[in-house]
């Protein structure tokens, strides 16, 4: 259960904060993509050997060519959007999945003729541009190494369509974030470990692009050490320490799938080295449980009487149940969670007593005004009652 967080539904409500809470991080995403290039110039510009002015203006004459390659790619993506999020509206399943797989085969197809084209007319591209001749070798060994991830970059924005089609936009987001970490690392590991120069950030760009296109996977929810005292175990966990109410959405029968942080940590590493490109994991625990359960299992744990359970007034629209099916990254990869749920909740338990220090610091600062907002009334409401 997320106990501070709801599912964006754009149906009902204010439209304004959902158009926000939306188009930010498809905004964010976009800048993201484009700040590749940048990372790209400001290595080599400061660790290149050799001349790194002829570098720098070699990486950077590319930027108009990978800006419009990547608005293009961007653009036939948003259709794709459309055009799922239109057969989900109509609840038409079949259509739904027809127009996934067909963007998926899209992507890769379309991202080979890309990249075989690109080859083909690199050399005029740069022509076009009028890069000077001193610059035009270095510039076309760049931009040659960089459509040779044109199917990758293509999956990453359909695949990234797909997701924005039911609402989610986060998930691209951190995808491309995590990729683009990984860019500057590789920048950095080819350009001075391996004296490379464009050709080193080039190759870097390419490795984090399929890395984008492969760290789409979706998890069931997470619990472990250092889970923020927002959510529904660390919370009732210090809570239940404290003497304090705890506090339970409506009956408190919502069912969600627990997994275990470590076995979490377990699949990504595994996607990221075994994965298959372009396909999309589910990460699931094996483990579905009722909220009202787990909070009556921590205060027996630590001890504490049930009496402290305080039923609250439910939050609008809240998710009944979430389910996720990792049947494919069991079948493909060999991954099932190892940890069992009463292991892992009691070394959860075990690692809040231990770590005090850390989650009181928390719980002191501006999550009291977080806490009031969402707890506040309810409680006293309910205890009115």
């Amino acid at each position: 259960m997320e106990q501070g967080t709801a599912k964006l539904d754009m149906l009902h409500g204010s439209i304004w904060d959902k158009l926000l809470r939306f188009a930010l991080p498809v905004a964010a995403t976009a800048a993201l993509g484009q700040l590749f290039n940048a990372a790209d110039v400001a290595v080599v510009g400061n660790f290149a050997s050799g001349s790194r002015t002829a570098a720098v203006a070699a990486v950077g004459a590319n930027g108009p060519i990978i800006n419009l390659i990547l608005g293009l790619f961007i653009g036939i993506a948003l259709g794709a959007t459309v055009v799922i999020a239109n057969a989900i509206g109509n609840n038409d399943r079949k259509s739904a999945q027809n127009a996934v797989h067909t963007s998926l085969v899209m992507a890769v197809v379309g991202g080979v003729i890309v990249a075989i084209i690109g080859e083909l007319i690199a050399g005029s591209l740069l022509n076009l541009l009028q890069v000077p001749e001193d610059v035009y070798p270095l510039s076309l060994l760049y931009l040659r190494i960089y459509f040779l991830g044109m199917p990758a970059i293509l999956l990453y924005n359909f695949e990234a369509a797909i997701f924005r089609s039911i609402g989610e936009t986060k998930v691209p987001l951190i995808a491309l974030a995590a990729s683009g970490v990984l860019n500057v690392l590789l920048n950095l590991l080819f350009v001075i470990g391996f004296h490379m120069t464009v050709n080193g950030v080039a190759i870097a760009t390419v490795l984090s692009n399929v890395v984008s296109s492969i760290l789409l996977y979706r998890c069931s929810n997470n619990y472990g050490p250092y889970h923020f005292p927002e959510k529904l175990i660390p919370l009732m966990i210090a809570n239940a320490l404290n003497d304090k109410p705890l506090p339970v959405y409506g009956e408190g029968i919502n069912v969600r799938d627990w997994l275990y942080v470590e076995d979490h940590c377990r699949a990504i590493d595994l996607i990221v080295h075994n994965g298959n490109i372009g396909e999309v994991y589910n990460v699931g625990g094996h483990n579905e449980m009722r909220n009202i359960d787990i909070v009556k299992l921590i205060c027996k744990a630590l001890d504490k009487p049930e009496s402290l359970i305080v039923h609250v007034a439910d939050r609008k629209g809240h998710d009944m149940r979430y389910a996720i099916d990792p049947t494919k990254i069991h079948n493909e990869l060999g991954w099932l969670p190892e940890t069992k749920f009463s292991d892992g909740i009691s070394k959860t338990i075990e690692w809040y007593l231990a770590n005090r220090p850390w989650w009181e610091h928390i719980l002191s600062g501006d999550y009291q005004n977080y806490y009031q907002k969402m707890y506040g009334k309810r409680l006293q409401d309910a205890t009115q009652e």
